[in-house]
């Protein structure tokens, strides 16, 4: 019972961490590289990323970029995501989607537990899987720059795990995340409200 109580904790950990990973980027240098979502980002995608943010775009007062209200499909913030972001998301997940059904954000993907595995005992390496699928759905709102999320559902593996636990151990790993989560995170630069709807994303709305 204990070997899977332990085995449990280490699962949502893990999980946990792949879900704060996304709460903690920070902008950097567009880059090409790394694309877990190739098969997604075809030209039209990221033609009509690139023409709505041009489009969109405006220089406030105090020199600030913003935008104007603009409408991103699931798979054009995973590409601005992609393009801004890429260098930072950790390189144990293998890949990863962003969707949306109605006004729920559904974040899916595969990360590796190898670097994980090394500090366990040699039984509860045994017991965990190399790979490791994961699913977060969760609400998403965006006030003054700053988003904040409600997780709805935590699965790891394909097992559901209650919120209350995942919430705890999200809150646990470090002062920096458990800040995060209880106070929000930064939003991208130009993105001062985000609402979603319809499964679509609705910046500056």
């Amino acid at each position: 019972m204990r070997k899977k109580i332990a085995l449990l904790l280490v699962i949502a950990g893990v999980g946990g961490a792949f879900l704060l990973s996304f709460l903690s980027l920070e902008e950097v240098k567009k880059k090409e590289g790394r694309t877990p979502l190739q098969a997604r980002t075809i030209s039209s995608i990221k033609e009509s990323l690139h023409q709505k943010l041009r489009r969109k775009r405006i220089i406030l007062k105090n020199g600030e970029v913003s935008y104007k209200r603009m409408i991103l499909t699931p798979a054009e913030l995973s590409l601005f995501i992609e393009e801004n972001y890429g260098d930072q998301i950790p390189p144990e997940i293998r890949w990863w989607k962003l969707d949306a059904k109605g006004n729920l954000v559904i974040l899916s993907g595969e990360g590796s537990l190898a670097k994980a595995k090394k500090d366990l005992s040699p039984a509860l390496r045994k017991a965990l899987p190399d790979e490791l699928m994961f699913e977060v759905r969760f609400y998403l709102v965006g006030e003054k720059g700053i988003g904040k999320i409600k997780i709805k559902s935590f699965s790891l593996a394909g097992l559901p795990l209650p919120v209350s636990l995942a919430l705890r151990i999200l809150s646990s790993i470090s002062p920096e995340d458990r800040k995060r989560l209880e106070q929000g995170f930064l939003l991208p630069p130009g993105f001062r409200k985000i609402r979603v709807e319809k499964g679509l994303f609705i910046i500056n709305p």
